[in-house]
């Protein structure tokens, strides 16, 4: 009896080694990274279907997992022939527009945002949303012309995500019909000598008339005159105009010395449509010279003479080159009014008056026994001369010097 239980004892445990054994080998499979067999994902690719690959995977439970392709990242590619538009002749204050086309040739889409335009183009339309690959749209530029135009190029500029073309311009341009318009814009009277006939011409011309006339002709400056002679064919072609005047300006003798402005109003229109008459203003402005004028080191366009420190003892000259500007070139002085009285004056002939008459030497001179003194700042000397002259009756100049002990200047 002792022997049967012995027998049963020892296959109870034997089953009981048994089943332990399968659970450890279980639990050892389900741990990662404890044994040869790890729990992985295991990716497979199906391929029976060339026109729909599927990815898959197994879970751990061994279930199959679908998913979608990753998307195809393409780049757009843009393509626009015409960058350019010439809209030729336009009449003034008319409006026009041109279509420029931007096709996409990438295989993703394009896109455009607007990224500015030049001082008057605009931008009446383009694609906002993206352009797909394959397709086209239109970028709009309009131009709106006035009557002071000639010619005109404008551009609108576009930023795209084609990474070979990330900037497109595109530019228009023209030119205007003209009404009116004068070749030069203004009417310039540089360096005008006194005494001398003065003229100046400008060509009046329209591009939208074969029979411009000019009603009426006003001016701000006094005296101003002209005269009208039809402008001559081969320069009405190379302005490319129908019709136009050739105007002579001429300015009055009496002009005061200095800097002149104002302007030339012109109003006309077609000879055949008077209602159509337009205005049109021309700047007018110049510099009459003056009659007499002084050169040199040592005095500035106001007539005032800067001669320095001069030590006592010393004493001090500057020599000018004076200039008459008059049909009558001869000129002596009559009388000298000094300030201090000790200043020195002298009027000569210069040696370019051998050849061109109207040219003398002017010499200021402080003497050596000047006493110490200061004539400058608000203080200043005083010159003032008078001419046996018809139309230069006077010369006035201020003199800026100071006399003191010549130590003082020679450390200075």
């Amino acid at each position: 009896m002792n022997r049967t239980l012995l027998l049963l004892f020892s296959l109870f445990a034997a089953c009981l080694l048994i089943a332990a054994g399968l659970i450890f080998s279980t639990n050892s499979q389900r741990r990662p990274g404890k044994g040869p067999v790890r729990d992985a994902v295991i990716s497979e690719v199906d391929v029976s279907d060339d026109a729909l690959a599927l990815s898959t995977s197994r879970n751990r439970t061994g279930q199959l997992i679908t998913e979608p392709p990753a998307p195809s990242l393409g780049t757009p590619r843009l393509e626009c022939d015409v960058t350019e538009f010439d809209f030729g002749a336009m009449d003034p204050d008319s409006k026009s527009s041109h279509a420029f086309r931007i096709r996409n040739m990438g295989d993703a889409p394009l896109t455009l945002s607007d990224a500015g335009t030049s001082c008057k183009c605009t931008v009446s339309s383009f694609p906002r949303e993206p352009i797909a690959p394959g397709g086209y749209a239109e970028v709009v530029l309009e131009w709106k012309s006035t009557e002071d135009e000639r010619e005109f190029a404008q551009s609108a500029n576009f930023k795209t995500n084609d990474p070979s073309r990330p900037n497109l311009e595109l530019t228009i341009q023209g030119q205007v019909r003209w009404r009116i318009a004068c070749v030069p814009y203004d009417l310039n009277f540089t360096d005008v000598v006194p005494g001398q006939d003065t003229k100046r011409e400008l060509l009046i011309v329209s591009r939208a008339w074969d029979d411009l006339h000019l009603e009426t002709i006003a001016s701000s400056i006094d005296g101003l005159t002209w005269e009208l002679r039809d402008a001559d064919p081969e320069l009405l072609r190379h302005w490319a105009a129908r019709s136009g005047y050739v105007m002579t300006a001429l300015l009055p003798h009496g002009m005061a010395q200095g800097r002149f402005t104002g302007w030339l109003r012109l109003h006309g229109g077609s000879k055949s449509d008077q209602s159509q008459s337009v205005d049109h203003t021309v700047y007018v402005g110049g510099n009459v010279l003056r009659r007499l004028s002084i050169h040199g080191r040592g005095i500035d366009e106001k007539g005032r003479v800067t001669l320095g420190h001069i030590g006592r003892g010393k004493g001090a000259q500057l020599k000018f080159l004076m200039k008459v500007r008059d049909d009558q070139p001869e000129l002596a002085i009559t009388k000298i009014e000094a300030t201090p009285p000790f200043v020195r004056v002298e009027l000569s002939p210069h040696e370019l008056a051998n050849t061109k008459p109207g040219f003398y030497s002017l010499t200021i001179t402080i003497p050596e026994d000047a006493p110490e003194c200061v004539y400058s700042g608000v203080t200043p000397g005083r010159l003032h001369l008078e001419f046996d002259h018809p139309r230069i009756s006077h010369l006035d100049l201020e003199l800026n010097f100071v006399v003191t002990d010549a130590k003082l200047v020679a450390n200075r």
